[in-house]
């Protein structure tokens, strides 16, 4: 195991000509990144662009307060402070969205090119599970408005646990080298400081970068197709009586 390098991740930044003037924040060990991040941002130490790194996550998250393991001290554990501009009712849902693309491009930019995201905060490989992202916001009345950011990626050579084994896969497994958790960690950050705010955009970004549509999908107590997005970033399904619907939160559950 090698710590979190704060020198090599600026030098990576540098390597792709992204900003370096941002507070950086590394820990060999958290509670959670994203958890971290949202304490600052509330008292005022950090700000927009503020990073959080951590080789080990104690109590890392996952949507609708699920755990994340974030054992591996060789996987990438990151939340990012960014500014959201614009009605927040339509700006915030894109930038989950956002996240995906970015982190999809950094493993693209490392000819890892399998890697796909399944909505609404998944990066899957082979159906499985290689990362996932969360995002958050400490105040939705603060201006400018602050949404916490969070990315991780299993990197590592570490078992995942048995639980996860069928559902989940890490990237050590997959390169044919090692990627470095500093470099992969800088290009996400490059990627989202060069993130679209055009709506429309970042949807059909999504989509092109998103697992096929069409496929057969369990959401709650609803079978369904998923057909794409709409204007709002949000899954549109067709059910199986027909009815054309848009879910805006949930856990997909593909069936084929």
């Amino acid at each position: 195991m090698e710590a979190f390098s704060k020198t090599l991740f600026l030098n990576e930044l540098k390597k792709l000509n992204a900003s370096t003037d941002r507070q950086i924040i590394i820990h060999k060990i958290v509670d959670s990144t994203s958890t971290d991040l949202m304490r600052r941002v509330r008292i005022g130490s950090a700000g927009a662009e503020a990073v959080v790194i951590t080789d080990i996550q104690t109590a890392g998250r996952g949507r609708r307060g699920n755990t994340w393991i974030s054992s591996d001290p060789d996987s990438l554990y990151i939340s990012l402070a960014v500014t959201v501009t614009g009605k927040p009712s339509k700006t915030l849902p894109m930038v989950p969205l956002s996240a995906g693309i970015a982190a999809v491009y950094a493993l693209q930019d490392q000819k890892f090119t399998k890697a796909r995201l399944k909505w609404p905060n998944d990066v899957l490989v082979n159906d499985k599970k290689l990362g996932g992202i969360l995002c958050e916001t400490p105040n939705l009345q603060a201006k400018p408005l602050l949404a916490i950011v969070g990315l991780g990626l299993n990197l590592g050579t570490c078992d995942l646990p048995a639980d996860t084994a069928g559902n989940a896969v890490s990237m050590a497994s997959l390169a044919k080298s090692v990627i470095k958790k500093e470099t992969i960690a800088a290009a996400w950050i490059s990627k989202m400081d060069q993130r679209s705010t055009n709506i429309a955009q970042i949807v059909d970004k999504w989509q092109r970068c998103a697992e096929p549509f069409g496929r057969r999908v369990k959401i709650g107590d609803i079978t369904a197709t998923t057909l794409g997005l709409n204007n709002l970033g949000q899954l549109l399904i067709k059910k199986d009586d027909g009815d054309v619907i848009s879910i805006p939160g949930g856990i997909v559950e593909n069936l084929i």
